[in-house]
C-alpha cells in the first residue's frame, strides 16, 4: 500500500469518503426538482418513481394486514422518530442513501492501496446510469442496499486475505527466477478486531436475505470464492487463521442461529487459544475440517433448487409450470417474467451505456480491473458482481449496478499501481494524487451530470388515478378486495388500504392469466363471473383447475362467458379502470388471450401517441415528427374528460381507434380488437349501460380512472 493511505489512516480515508458521497450526491441532486403541480403531487405530496416504493410504505403502516419487512420497519422508525411524512422520506431518500456507494468503494480502493484513487472509483460506481435512474428521486426500493451491502460484505473477507495471500504477479517473479520455494510465508496475523468483523459480517450477511432472495445466493458465493483464494494462493504455514476467519464469515450466513452460535465458539477458540488447552485449529485435521464447513454451509437441496427455479425464471419462458406437480396441474399459465422491463434482455451496446456514458471508459475499467487482480487477488471478491452485472444482456437491466464497482476500481487502481512505479517524487505525493484523482472524479461526472440534469421527474401513477383510488378508501369495506391489474397493486393498497389480488410480488401464473383475461374480455359477464369463481375457490385458481385438461379448462371459461351460473360473492370486490393501464394494454392482452391447449398468446394492437394534430369533423388524425404530417383515418375518436366521453363515430372499415385523455395528455390508437375489450370500454361506456349495469356499478370514477363494485 502507498504509505499515505495506510487503512490505519482512517482519518484520511474517510476524508475522501465524505468527499465520493458528496459529488455523487451532489450529482444526483442536479436532477431537475418537480414542481409541486397537480401532475407530480395529490393533497401536497409526491407521487412517487416506482410501484415497489409504495409496498413499503403500505407494509410500514399496516405491517399486519400486508406483512412486514425490514426496509418497512425501518421507514416506519425513521418517519415516527423524525415525524416525516412517508411519501416524503420515499421520495428523497434514494439519492441520499445511493451515494453511500460511492463512500464504501472508497474503503475498497484503500483497502487495495489507495484511498486517493477510490474517489474516482466511488464517483464512477455511485453514479452509473444502470444504478443512477433506479435510484433517482422516488425510486425507494431495495435496489438502495441491492448494491451497497454486497460491497460492505465483501469487505472483511477482502480485507482478510490482502497481503496474507501470493499475488499472481509475486508468483510469476518466484517463477520466472527459479525461486517458487523461496516465496514468503505467512505474512502478518489476523487481529481479533478482523475476526470479529468477519463475524460480524456473517450476521449481517444472514440477517440480508430477509431483504431480497439474492442475498442467499451472494451469502454462499462470497465464502466460496474467499476458500478458492485460500487454497489456490494461500501462503505456507498461513492458511489456517484464513480459513477460520472464513469459517467465522460463512457459518452464520450460511446456518442462521446454529451456524451463528458455531462461529461464536470458534471465535472464542482462535481469540483466547491460552484458555482452551485442547488447541484445535493446530490439530492437522483442522484445515480439512474448515474447509470442508466454508464449502458445506448452506448448500443444500433446497438451495440448489431455489438457484435453479431463478435461472428458469431469468430464461423468460411463454408459459409457467412451476407449480404443476404440487397442485396436479395439467395446464399452464403464462409467465410474467419476459414483460417486466427490469428483466428483458439488452444488447451489449446498451449495457456498456448503463455502465458509463462513454463505452472506452468502460473497456479500460473493464482491463483495469483484470489488471488489478494481478497485483491484489482479494479483489476476486468483486468478481461475482462483475460477472453478474456482465449477464445483464439476458438476467435484465437491474443487474447492470452490480458491475460497476469493479468497473470504477478498474479505471481508478491502475492509475495508482502505475505512480507507484514513477521515479518522479513530485507525481508520486500525496497532493499530486489527490490532484489527479479530484480532476479525474470530476471529469467523469460530467457526462453523467449532462443526463441526469435532463431527466424530468415522471410519476410512475398518474394524478387522477390516485385520486380516484383515495375517493374510495371510505366509500368501501374494509374486508373488501380491488382488482386491478398487477402494475398498480401496491399503490392501490397504499392509497386504499385495501387488500389487491395482484400486485408486484402476487403477479405470476394463477393471478396474472385471470386479471388480464377480466381487462382483456369484451364480455362483461365473463370479467364479472370470473372474478366471483376465484372468490368461490380460495382465490386460488390452481386449486380450481387441479386435475383438469385444457379442454376441460377451456369449457370452465366458456360457460362462465356464455350463461349465467348464479355465483355470489364472499366479500365486496372492486374493479379497477384506469387510462394508465393503456399503457401497458399490449402485455396485457397477450396474458389476457392465453391458449391453453396451446400454451401461446395472440396479444391486441395499442401505442401511446405523441404530439398529434386530430380533425374531428373528417375522422383523421396525424402524429407529428419531425414536421411531417401523415394523416391517418380512423373508425372513431373518444375524447375522456372529467365531465364525460365525447364520442365520434365515423362508420368505417379501418379498424383504427384514437381515445384521447384530457385529463392526463395520454392519446392511444388501437385495433379493433383492444377498443372492444373491457379496460377501454368500461372508460368509455355511460356506467348505466344496459350491457355493463346487471355486473357493474360505477363507485367512483373521474374519466380518467373508474372503479367499479362488482356485483
Amino acid at each position: 500500500m502507498h504509505n499515505g493511505t495506510s487503512l490505519c489512516n482512517w482519518k484520511r480515508i474517510l476524508l475522501y469518503a465524505v468527499a465520493a458521497y458528496g459529488i455523487a450526491l451532489g450529482v444526483r441532486l442536479m436532477q431537475p426538482n418537480p414542481l409541486p403541480d397537480a401532475i407530480t403531487m395529490v393533497d401536497g405530496e409526491y407521487l412517487l418513481g416506482t410501484h415497489d416504493a409504495y409496498n413499503w410504505l403500505i407494509r410500514a403502516i399496516d405491517p399486519q394486514t400486508f406483512g412486514s419487512h425490514p426496509m418497512s420497519v425501518l421507514t416506519r422508525v425513521f418517519v415516527e422518530f423524525t415525524g416525516i411524512s412517508y411519501e416524503t422520506v420515499a421520495f428523497w431518500a434514494p439519492p441520499i442513501l445511493a451515494s453511500l456507494v460511492a463512500a464504501v468503494v472508497v474503503c475498497w480502493a484503500a483497502l487495495l492501496g489507495s484511498a486517493e484513487m477510490g474517489l474516482i472509483a466511488g464517483v464512477v460506481a455511485a453514479l452509473c446510469p444502470g444504478f443512477l435512474y433506479r435510484t433517482v428521486f422516488g425510486f425507494y426500493d431495495t435496489d438502495l442496499v441491492m448494491l451497497l451491502m454486497p460491497l460492505l460484505l465483501t469487505l472483511a473477507p477482502a480485507a482478510l486475505l490482502q497481503g496474507r495471500i501470493h499475488t499472481p504477479m509475486d508468483m510469476w517473479k518466484a517463477r520466472k527466477n527459479d525461486q517458487g520455494s523461496s516465496v514468503p510465508d505467512a505474512g502478518k496475523p489476523v487481529s481479533r478486531m478482523l475476526m470479529g468483523l468477519l463475524l460480524l459480517s456473517g450476521m449481517i450477511g444472514w440477517w440480508m436475505q430477509e431483504w431480497h432472495v439474492f442475498f442467499l445466493y451472494l451469502s454462499k458465493i462470497f465464502p466460496l470464492v474467499a476458500l478458492a483464494l485460500v487454497l489456490l494462493l494461500g501462503k505456507r504455514g498461513g492458511r489456517v487463521p484464513l480459513l477460520a476467519g472464513l469459517a467465522l464469515y460463512a457459518l452464520p450466513m450460511g446456518g442462521g442461529w446454529i451456524g451463528s452460535i458455531l462461529a461464536l465458539l470458534l471465535f472464542g477458540v482462535h481469540a483466547f487459544p491460552s484458555h482452551i488447552p485442547a488447541r484445535p485449529l493446530e490439530h492437522r485435521l483442522a484445515p480439512v475440517v474448515l474447509v470442508l464447513v466454508i464449502a458445506l454451509a448452506g448448500l443444500d437441496a433446497s438451495f440448489f433448487q431455489s438457484v435453479l427455479i431463478r435461472i428458469n425464471l431469468y430464461l423468460k419462458p411463454v408459459a409457467s409450470d412451476g407449480d404443476a406437480a404440487r397442485y396436479g396441474l395439467k395446464v399452464a399459465f403464462p409467465a410474467v417474467v419476459q414483460s417486466v422491463i427490469e428483466a428483458q434482455n439488452m444488447s451489449l451496446s446498451d449495457l456498456f451505456g448503463y455502465l458509463y456514458p462513454v463505452t472506452g471508459v468502460v473497456v479500460l475499467g473493464l482491463l483495469g480491473f483484470l489488471a488489478t487482480l494481478w497485483f491484489a487477488p482479494s479483489a476476486t471478491m468483486l468478481l461475482p458482481l462483475l460477472v453478474l452485472g456482465l449477464l445483464s444482456v439476458k438476467l435484465g437491466g437491474r443487474m447492470i449496478m452490480f458491475a460497476a464497482p469493479a468497473v470504477g476500481l478498474g479505471i481508478a487502481m491502475p492509475i495508482h499501481y502505475l505512480l507507484l512505479r514513477c521515479r518522479s517524487a513530485r507525481l508520486n505525493s500525496g497532493a499530486a494524487r489527490l490532484a489527479i484523482s479530484c480532476v479525474l472524479s470530476l471529469l467523469l461526472a460530467v457526462p453523467i451530470w449532462a443526463q441526469i440534469s435532463a431527466l424530468p421527474y415522471v410519476p410512475f401513477i398518474s394524478a387522477p388515478h390516485v385520486k380516484a383510488l383515495k375517493a374510495v378508501k371510505d366509500e368501501t369495506p374494509a374486508d373488501a378486495a380491488i382488482w386491478t391489474w398487477w402494475d398498480w397493486g401496491y399503490a392501490t393498497q397504499f392509497f386504499t388500504r385495501k387488500w389487491t389480488y395482484s400486485d408486484g410480488a402476487r403477479h405470476n401464473s394463477d393471478r396474472l392469466y385471470p386479471t388480464a383475461a377480466i381487462y382483456t374480455t369484451d364480455s362483461p359477464r365473463f370479467a364479472n363471473q370470473l372474478i366471483k369463481y376465484i372468490m368461490n375457490n380460495d382465490e386460488n385458481l390452481y386449486y380450481a383447475w387441479k386435475g383438469k385438461s385444457a379442454q376441460e379448462v377451456e369449457i370452465i371459461l366458456a360457460e362462465l362467458k356464455d350463461r349465467d351460473l348464479g355465483l355470489s360473492l364472499p366479500r365486496k370486490q372492486y374493479l379497477v379502470v384506469t387510462v394508465d393501464s393503456l399503457k401497458l394494454g399490449a402485455w396485457i392482452t397477450r396474458f389476457g388471450t392465453w391458449n391453453f391447449r396451446r400454451n401461446s398468446m395472440q396479444g391486441y394492437n395499442v401505442s401511446r401517441l405523441g404530439n398529434i394534430r386530430v380533425d374531428l369533423n373528417q375522422g383523421y388524425f396525424a402524429e407529428v415528427k419531425a414536421g411531417e404530417l401523415t394523416p391517418v383515418a380512423v373508425d372513431s375518436v373518444d375524447m375522456i374528460a372529467a365531465e364525460g366521453v365525447e364520442h365520434h363515430d365515423y362508420m368505417r372499415q379501418s379498424g383504427i381507434h384514437l381515445v384521447i385523455d384530457m385529463l392526463s395528455g395520454s392519446q392511444f390508437i388501437m385495433d379493433s380488437a383492444m377498443y372492444k375489450t373491457m379496460m377501454v370500454q368500461m372508460l368509455l361506456r355511460k356506467p348505466d349501460d344496459p350491457a355493463l349495469a346487471p355486473y357493474f356499478r360505477l363507485v367512483h370514477g373521474n374519466g380518467h380512472t373508474r372503479i367499479f363494485e362488482v356485483l
